[in-house]
């Protein structure tokens, strides 16, 4: 299983870079934190545009073991960049995930694990939320975003990430 997602995010990240070759490609890494479910992580982005003031996003987010559980999400968004200024700007993002939950065996009578079924470790879900990105110069930016991600079951929670991208 790992192994073939490996080859999955390789492929991506293959035919990302031959289309970052035309100047299309946003390329970073993210601090993210998810609130009720009080886990910390870190991710990794792919933004292309596909206009001017559109691009879709896909990322992959890891949480590291908490309470006996870990996680792993895929996403895939769509933003909408509202230029501010010549440095700054917003978007309103939409997209689905897919969740992979991990139990380590060691979680106690409250961890969030024993709420799920043994066939809901993988849970699709839908994001909603809204960011801001600044320019520091030509390639680089630091951005941040607040997401909220509808899941059935526990996993429902409000997300944050704030990261930097390198620009193609």
């Amino acid at each position: 299983m790992r192994r073939t997602i490996l080859y999955i995010l390789v492929m991506v990240v293959t035919a990302l870079a031959a289309r970052a070759e035309y100047g299309e490609m946003n390329v970073g890494s993210y601090y993210t934190r998810g609130f009720k479910t009080g886990m910390d992580g870190v991710g990794i982005s792919f933004k292309g545009y596909t206009s001017y003031n559109k691009r879709r996003v896909m990322s992959l987010e890891y949480y590291p073991k908490k309470d006996g559980l870990s996680c792993y999400a895929f996403n895939y968004e769509s933003n909408y960049l509202l230029e501010v200024g010549q440095r700054l700007r917003l978007f309103p993002s939409s997209g689905i995930s897919v969740t992979m939950w991990h139990s380590h065996g060691d979680y106690d009578e409250n961890s969030a694990y024993l709420r799920m079924d043994k066939k809901n470790k993988y849970k699709l879900g839908i994001n909603l939320g809204a960011g801001a990105e600044c320019l520091i110069n030509k390639h680089w930016l630091i951005m941040a975003e607040g997401k909220y991600q509808f899941m059935h079951g526990i996993s429902n929670q409000f997300v944050v990430s704030a990261g930097i991208h390198y620009r193609f």
